[in-house]
């Protein structure tokens, strides 16, 4: 969308003195998000955290997993990430992957055919593993364990269900291959199990993604080439709302570039 607006001023830029020219202008809208830092007394004063994942790299390779995916996975945005010492230490242990049972399970259902109620049968071919896993989070400075789950072990497995089957000997026979289908399930199923613990975590403290928009108004610089520096600016004020983590963050970057920004919104406001 274009706009042609007179110009008498621009403000906080070293434009020299102020003067009448016309200019046009492209808008952007532009979305950007943040996430706001937990205010309760648990977490308020802690600023940094660091990832430590305990786990054997062929057995990461086989479930599709690496330091990187985890270390994205577990980000907690409104902190700091640290390779060092931090003050929330999340720790992720993942044992050996194991399949420790293949069976056909039968499901029963009633249903009404021909005047009665009928029962019929479905099978259904099911793969169990274990990979027992720790998802744990501490206060550094206290050792307060806040987060401590547990999951994947031999009494709770991951189920992998291979279809429906009308019988027995049709749902046995899958085990029979499809062994590559079923392992792609089981490391999907098995992240987001992963990150669903950390979703809890969030849940619990409170944390919160806001999404705000801003306008901004880029002058067209092939009719008016003496504007590039009001545009860099511009284009400096979206990255720099990119790299916000928290509302009180936001804030102060709005007032820094008030003197920017108003020049826009006075402009725009007028057409």
């Amino acid at each position: 969308m274009k706009k042609i607006i007179y110009c008498l001023a621009i403000v906080g830029l070293s434009f020299g003195k102020g003067y009448s020219q016309k200019i046009d202008l492209d808008k952007e809208t532009w979305t950007h998000s943040y996430v706001s830092i937990p205010k309760s007394k648990d977490l308020s004063s802690l600023k940094t955290y660091s990832i430590t994942m305990f786990a054997n790299t062929d057995n990461l390779n086989r479930i599709g997993l690496s330091s990187d995916k985890i270390e994205a996975a577990f980000k907690l945005d409104g902190f700091v990430y640290s390779a060092g010492m931090a003050d929330i230490l999340i720790e992720v242990t993942i044992e050996n992957l194991r399949k420790i049972s293949e069976e056909v399970r039968t499901q029963e259902s009633t249903v009404y055919e021909g005047g009665k109620n009928v029962t019929k049968k479905i099978y259904i071919p099911a793969t169990s593993y274990a990979i027992p896993s720790t998802i744990k989070i501490t206060k550094a400075l206290t050792k307060e364990v806040i987060v401590n789950s547990k999951i994947g072990g031999d009494q709770n497995p991951v189920v992998i269900g291979s279809g429906e089957f009308s019988t027995y000997d049709a749902a046995s026979a899958q085990f029979k291959g499809s062994s590559d289908k079923r392992l792609e399930s089981f490391k999907e199923k098995y992240f987001t199990m992963l990150t669903n613990e950390l979703n809890g975590f969030k849940e619990k403290y409170d944390f919160t993604i806001t999404k705000e928009s801003d306008i901004f108004w880029h002058v067209d610089l092939k009719k008016s080439p003496e504007f590039a520096e009001f545009n860099e600016k511009l284009t400096a004020a979206k990255e720099i709302f990119a790299n916000q983590k928290a509302s009180d963050d936001v804030k102060s970057t709005r007032e820094k570039l008030a003197p920017t920004m108003q020049y826009l919104r006075e402009n725009a406001d007028k057409q």
